[in-house]
């Protein structure tokens, strides 16, 4: 296990530097991701990959501990991951069969794949014989390297995905505030003509009020 030191460290470091900083992508854009059922999923996918690559780098680096023992958390690990790709296979299921099994192995694929090599190298140190537990660590090697491919198609996926959600929203606030203006527009030119309307109005009183004084002012010249 001490030839594995620096591995599991450079693994733990990194994969404890991409939660973080999944962390504050998904902060910056929280409305988005609460309210997008696929976002969600995407982004719990990428959390739980890197947290596997985590915790097992972290136990792994523990001194001494024993591959029996080591082989516990990548059992649990692998197991449960598969449990919930699962449940999230099961929600991705639609009419069509075919294009339903297609998204799955989109989002999901490579990430049941990391999670069950996962749960084959945990089986094999908890219950196989001491002389072949040494052959099975490269195995754990190798899914932390697709769990890693798994998390950063994620990380893009949702960059995608929180791109396209705003799109769609900025195109529905444009087409709702566009009868809005419509209406303000109408409003405007109706106030015009009526401004107009009144302007006519008072020029005609105002030509009325001089004919009539013109016409008074006239009478006593008449009577002279």
């Amino acid at each position: 296990m001490q030839s594995w030191h620096d591995f599991y460290g450079t693994a733990g470091t990194a994969s404890a530097a991409l939660i973080g900083l999944l962390f504050v992508g998904v902060s910056l854009h929280l409305d988005t991701v609460v309210s997008r059922r696929d976002v969600r999923s995407t982004a719990r996918g990428a959390f739980q990959s890197l947290l596997a690559i985590l915790f097992v780098s972290l136990v792994t680096l523990i001194p001494q501990i024993s591959p029996r023992d080591l082989g516990w958390t990548p059992l649990g690990l692998g197991a449960g991951g598969l449990l919930l790709g699962a449940v999230e296979a099961r929600g991705l299921v639609g009419a069509d069969l075919l294009l339903g099994f297609r998204h799955i192995v989109r989002r999901i694929g490579s990430r049941a794949v990391g999670f069950g090599l996962m749960l084959y190298v945990g089986i094999a140190l908890v219950t196989g014989p001491a002389s072949a537990q040494s052959g099975t660590l490269p195995w754990l090697m190798a899914a932390i390297f697709v769990l890693l491919a798994s998390s950063a198609h994620a990380a893009w996926s949702l960059l995608i995905e929180v791109a396209e959600a705003q799109k769609t929203a900025g195109a529905r606030r444009a087409t709702s505030d566009e009868p809005a203006h419509a209406i303000g527009g109408r409003r405007a030119g109706s106030e015009a003509a009526a401004r107009a309307i009144d302007g006519r109005h008072a020029a005609d009183q105002a030509s009325d009020g001089g004919h009539a004084a013109s016409e008074a002012a006239s009478q006593p010249t008449r009577r002279g």
